[in-house]
């Protein structure tokens, strides 16, 4: 206590004459649109409402990395009145810029653009930021950001000082266009979710949907907008005024337009194009389902959420499941809820099938370190463990590559749910005590079984022997992992580093911030 008392009182002097921005920046609030009722987008949710019932939504799974670009490349070509993005993370990497680059030209044209990030977009690079926000159709705005800014001594010291505060992320996803058509699910914006990674690409999943559960997605977004944590891009710099908007905003075209590499054998079109057909193709491929949105608030940082969004997420799945659940979670660290809640299931019949990343499939090491000692225990409570590998079949690597790109591994990154094959859950969650108690997430409930039918199918070919190490104990305790015809009595690694690496992490007592 003492030491942060300290720190409270130096840090004025610290940061005095560095970067910093406005604590109570002047924010005008905005909510959604109407529903557009001209354009393709228009179009294509009357032809839904035609074939599903008006109580219901429609939804199309996209697992494929490259079609998850192609969705989000023809929702920015075709919007007409309004696009409201809202992610974690969002990397000025080659797929970053080139949706950026969609989503501003839209702008152009006279949608209103509004983008919620948490405190990563251009983060080396405010006055960029706060450029492309005096565009009249463009509205960045920043979660929870640091006030002082830069990588320096003074930004570390806040990070002490405000620790409690900062280490609580806004992990929503949502992609909402015209308050027509929305998509969900895991993926952030970068090259590895989009199959451009060539070290690692990851396999992921979105929901794209159509109907009543859009509004509900547009309603979370204001909340989030809106909220006092959000902080609009022009406070970020005093010294870019709109004078550089245009030129900020043309270097971003004539990047995309230009650059060799990546996006230059891609199968991504780099300027706006009709996506007409891929929309009519739609039209008798959705599932039509029940839906509501869950999602925590986004009450001031470092408060308990107490686990209320996983507890709320587990019951509607599961319950009244009778047969199987199945849960696939890349960052597994379960805590008291999670275990009672598969107990209960085995104590019921029901099987619990669980996929979550090995080591080598896992991007984030120290998770890894500290779900290791739950492996036991899970076993023991009935669970059909399966540890994705970083090496599976050729068939679930087309499904996380974009060619010609192909990442050396795979990694492992789905966050979903099914019960009894009927209801699904899709979006943000790990099953860790960040997404319990630290981070705001969100996702749909859906009851749909030929959603629910076509996710689980998915979940299964991930779970193959072929793709995934099947974890279970030997007569005499001793944990054992088999795929593909070998059984191993120590846990794989990628390496003998990777091996060293998870040891040091897992004696850390950082298990409660993971």
């Amino acid at each position: 206590m003492n030491r942060f008392l300290i720190l409270y009182l130096i840090f004025p002097i610290v940061i005095s004459g560095c970067s910093t921005i406005d604590r109570n920046p002047v924010r005008t609030e905005s909510t959604a649109m109407s529903a557009g009722t001209g354009g393709v987008l228009a179009r294509v949710a009357r032809s839904a409402k035609s074939t599903i019932p008006s109580h219901q939504s429609g939804f199309h799974l996209i697992p494929e990395a490259d079609e998850a670009m192609k969705w989000r490349l023809a929702l920015a070509d075709h919007a007409t009145k309004s696009i409201d993005i809202q992610y974690y993370l969002w990397y000025t990497d080659e797929a970053g810029t080139l949706l950026l680059s969609r989503v501003l030209a839209a702008a152009e044209r006279g949608v209103r653009v509004r983008i919620l990030v948490d405190d990563l977009l251009f983060a080396n690079d405010e006055s960029k930021l706060a450029a492309l926000c005096h565009h009249p159709g463009v509205e960045i705005r920043i979660f929870n950001p640091q006030f002082v800014r830069g990588t320096g001594l003074p930004a570390k010291l806040e990070v002490l000082a405000r620790f409690g505060q900062l280490n609580r992320r806004m992990h929503n996803k949502a992609f909402i266009v015209d308050n027509q058509l929305a998509l969900m699910g895991g993926r952030n914006i970068g090259n590895e979710y989009f199959g451009l990674g060539k070290k690692y690409n990851f396999v992921d999943l979105d929901v794209l949907t159509v109907g009543p559960v859009v509004p509900e997605a547009s309603i979370s977004f204001d909340r989030f907008w809106n909220s006092k944590l959000s902080h609009p891009g022009e406070a970020f710099s005093t010294e870019t005024g709109p004078e550089a908007t245009d030129s900020v905003i043309a270097d971003i075209h004539r990047w995309v337009r230009e650059t060799d590499g990546i996006l230059a054998s891609s199968p991504f079109p780099r300027q706006r194009r009709d996506w007409s057909s891929r929309w009519d193709g739609l039209k008798h491929r959705w599932h039509a389902g029940s839906a509501a949105l869950i999602d925590d608030a986004p009450t001031r940082a470092g408060d308990k959420i107490e686990g209320r969004f996983v507890e709320k997420a587990l019951a509607q799945i599961s319950e009244p499941a009778e047969e199987e659940v199945l849960f696939t979670s890349p960052y597994l660290i379960p805590g008291r809820q999670v275990h009672r809640a598969i107990r209960s299931y085995h104590e019921r019949g029901v099987e619990v099938k669980l996929l979550t990343a090995s080591m080598g499939a896992n991007n984030h090491l120290f998770v890894h370190s500290h779900y290791r000692p739950h492996r036991g225990r899970l076993v023991d409570d009935g669970v059909d463990l399966r540890e994705f590998r970083e090496d599976a079949i050729p068939e679930v690597h087309a499904v996380a590559d974009t060619p010609p790109v192909a990442g050396d591994r795979l990694a492992l990154h789905v966050k979903a749910g099914v019960g009894d094959r009927k209801r699904c859950f899709i979006g943000s969650l790990n099953l860790d005590p960040r997404a319990i108690d630290l981070n705001t997430e969100n996702g749909l409930i859906i009851d749909s079984p030929g959603l629910a039918g076509e996710l689980a199918n998915f979940i299964d070919t991930l779970m193959m022997d072929e793709s995934a190490w099947s974890v279970t104990k030997s007569e005499n305790g001793q944990l054992n992992w088999k795929s593909r015809g070998e059984t191993l009595t120590r846990q794989p690694a990628p390496d003998q580093k990777s091996r060293v690496m998870d040891f040091f992490w897992g004696i850390l007592p950082i298990r409660h911030l993971l």
